[in-house]
């Protein structure tokens, strides 16, 4: 979706594997733990206008969203959750927009991010 609207994206991954198969697909995506601000910065998060976060442990959400916010706080974040009961807690670390997981996920994230219209 992004692609298809001309936006300049990247993807990082912490499973080699993933980050292998996305390589051989022409994606611009590469490995790395985005719980670490060097890695975010890497990668260019200072010029970006968003961040779009489709990781399951809610941990880890908790941990990037904190640090993007703090660090980036330009930076509009989507995210994925399993379900709605903690909005709030999210919100209030930052969190621009929140998508259930049960929704059809690749169209609202993408969604979401292309509706901050940035561009």
């Amino acid at each position: 979706m992004l692609t298809a609207e001309h936006l300049s994206y990247v993807v990082v991954d912490i499973q080699s594997k993933i980050v292998k198969e996305g390589k051989s697909d022409s994606f611009p995506i590469y490995l790395g733990d985005v719980t670490r601000c060097e890695i975010l910065k890497s990668v260019g998060i200072e010029r970006a206008q968003a961040l779009v976060i489709s990781i399951k442990n809610e941990v880890t959400i908790k941990k990037v969203v904190s640090l993007v916010a703090a660090n980036f706080p330009h930076v509009n974040i989507v995210i994925r959750l399993p379900d709605l009961s903690n909005v709030e807690v999210y919100r209030d670390l930052g969190a621009s927009k929140i998508i259930p997981e049960t929704s059809e996920i690749g169209l609202q994230l993408g969604g979401a991010a292309l509706s901050l219209q940035w561009y």
